[in-house]
């Protein structure tokens, strides 16, 4: 045997004894739980324990079809029953304090994993130049509710805190992180949306660094706002600024010009929403805001143009759920 085959074949045996916990949440689901746990079951990587955290608190008739389905389908599975409703964020933290694995993954209880992505992201996190890494990511598909699949290719390492103030980088289906790194930043906070941005901005904020697998690991099944959290309320809206605010804690890591074009990238998003609840008066108020901080600027132009054509926007955003199935209006 060469070097090379020699150091393959070592480093292959160090990451079969590593331990990778998957974190399932779950509430009110079954059928798209069990296709969740089975992905799992069947990874190529084998040297993994499976944490459901059950959110059903008061549904009995769900929580007994869940355990008689899956407490002794496969013996790497525990199933944690919440005392009390936790949410999303929440009982993802139940499932880090109760891992073993010096990796955790999550999944969320309606998406599934490709067959090598805990493989895939290991083997990424021992070949990576990144330094003090902390997550890497993967590529995935996301799937719509009349089959239409786009690909999800975002593809940002090492430190990118601006594009991530942006745009989160990957949601929590899509991770593979280190639980020293994730538990260093006190996991997950409640919020009603970017739960996950929270964290990968947490960590990038300490120093630790991101890396992807540029493959598709991962089917990400987006849903029809009636029976999902897809789509914008006042609820959401609120959750952004939130979200926006805690990034301008962070403002101080950055140069000026990358807090402006975070700033006006908010602004821009916020006024695509604000025009499609019907919240006109705070568009008004958002457009006066970016005049008098940035004039003229090219956000500020695109904003205007949304509010005077503000029935053309909500008409092309119907026509854009409707292309996806997301709604049936």
């Amino acid at each position: 045997m060469d070097v090379v085959s020699t150091r393959c074949f070592i480093m292959t045996k160090i990451m079969e004894n590593v331990l990778v916990s998957v974190i399932i949440p779950t509430n009110n689901r079954t059928l798209e739980l069990f296709r969740a746990v089975n992905s799992v079951c069947n990874q190529s990587y084998k040297n993994i324990e499976i944490i459901i955290v059950d959110d059903n608190y008061g549904n009995e008739k769900i929580r007994e079809e869940i355990l008689y389905n899956l407490i002794d389908c496969d013996s790497r599975i525990t199933i944690i029953n919440n005392a009390e409703r936790l949410g999303g964020a929440l009982s993802r933290n139940v499932g880090i304090n109760a891992a073993k694995g010096e990796y955790i993954a999550f999944l969320d209880d309606d998406d599934e994993y490709g067959i090598d992505k805990i493989k895939k992201q290991l083997r990424q996190f021992n070949a990576s130049s990144q330094c003090n890494l902390g997550l890497v990511y993967c590529f995935g598909k996301i799937i719509y509710p009349n089959g239409i699949i786009e690909n999800e290719l975002t593809d940002y390492i090492g430190v990118p805190l601006e594009e991530h103030m942006k745009n989160n980088i990957a949601g929590t289906s899509f991770w593979f992180v280190k639980k020293e790194a994730i538990t260093s930043v006190g996991g997950f906070e409640k919020i009603a949306s970017h739960q996950d941005g929270i964290v990968i901005l947490k960590l990038l904020v300490k120093g630790y660094s991101v890396d992807v697998v540029r493959e598709p690991l991962i089917n990400y099944y987006f849903h029809d706002k009636t029976t999902g959290i897809t789509g914008v309320t006042d609820i959401n809206l609120a959750a952004d600024y939130q979200y926006f605010k805690r990034c301008q804690d962070y403002f101080g890591l950055l140069n000026k010009k990358a807090q402006r074009r975070i700033i006006l990238h908010f602004y821009k998003d916020r006024n695509w929403n604000l025009i499609i609840l019907g919240k006109n008066k705070e568009a008004v108020n958002d457009i006066k805001h970016l005049l008098s901080k940035y004039f003229f600027s090219t956000a500020w132009v695109i904003c205007v143009f949304r509010y005077f054509f503000r029935k053309r926007v909500v008409a092309r955003e119907k026509k854009r759920l409707k292309f996806y199935g997301l709604s049936s209006n």
